[in-house]
């Protein structure tokens, strides 16, 4: 089984350019804000193919790159 790092810094990267769109449509000021919300649904989306996943025997380190 991967580390949970590695399945959150995939998770993250293959979401970035959905969060850069979203902070282009938004106010600076709003910025900390969706980042933060983006970096928690991050985890728990992680949390969620760690735990709950039903083909989580699956996520090796090729699969996830």
């Amino acid at each position: 089984m991967l580390q949970k790092s590695k399945i959150l810094f995939s998770v993250s990267k293959n979401m970035d350019k959905y969060l850069k769109e979203v902070l282009g449509k938004n106010i600076p000021e709003k910025h900390t804000q969706i980042k933060n919300g983006f970096q928690n649904h991050m985890e728990v989306i992680t949390d969620y193919c760690i735990e709950n996943y039903i083909n989580k025997s699956e996520l090796t380190e090729e699969f996830i790159k």
